[in-house]
């Protein structure tokens, strides 16, 4: 990305964000990796604490990125996309191709980051009920876990999942993106690379649940 727009945003003072960003970052990531285990049918009591509780922490943090989003503008978002250097080109180009549907990347953000809030509590209190009626019983004394309900995950957890995924993947793209110009700013490597690879991953799983 040339000086003259790393110039251009360095007056929006996001180096002031930086923990902010990296935390809501790996919040975002660690609600994508825990889809995994639900979709393989794997979900446990671990599994459903460890995604509560990076969603109770990205409570408030929608608007948060959203407005970063808006400051950063489509150049600045476009900029971070193309910098990311994405390794997944299939998944990069459904992006493109999304964003171009959408009228751009910010637009698409826009559209899933709107109302995050009431989004982000109803899917957390709907995945934590369904995953409550068919929970996996403890060890029994003649044989291994049994479980309780229809076989994980249900459809309604598959769509509560999606969801969740989601918005992990928006926040992740948003976010990530914001990190790599406070590491741009900052001539911080490690940061920009985290950064980086957090608006992959997000690109990827947006492609996967959204």
């Amino acid at each position: 990305m040339g000086d003259d727009l790393i110039d251009r945003l360095r007056p929006l003072g996001l180096e002031q964000h930086a923990s902010r960003l990296t935390r809501i970052v790996s919040d975002a990531m660690q609600i994508i990796v825990n889809q995994g285990p639900l979709r393989q049918g794997y979900a446990g009591d671990v599994w459903i604490d460890d995604m509560d509780g990076a969603a109770s922490r990205l409570s408030g943090e929608g608007d948060f990125v959203l407005d970063l989003a808006r400051k950063l503008g489509e150049p600045g978002l476009e900029a971070m996309v193309a910098q990311a250097k994405v390794s997944d080109q299939a998944a990069l180009q459904a992006f493109r191709d999304r964003a171009r549907r959408d009228g751009g990347i910010l637009p698409l953000l826009e559209i899933h980051l709107d109302g995050f809030e009431t989004k982000l509590d109803t899917t957390r209190t709907g995945l934590k009920s369904e995953f409550g009626k068919h929970k996996i019983d403890p060890l029994l004394k003649s044989g291994p876990k049994l479980a309780t309900g229809p076989k994980l995950p249900t459809g309604p957890m598959t769509i509560m999942s999606d969801s969740m995924g989601c918005l992990g993947a928006e926040l992740a793209i948003g976010g990530g993106a914001g990190l790599m110009v406070v590491g741009m700013v900052m001539e911080d490597g490690g940061m920009f690379t985290f950064g980086a690879v957090a608006l992959g991953i997000g690109i990827a799983a947006a492609g996967a649940f959204c």
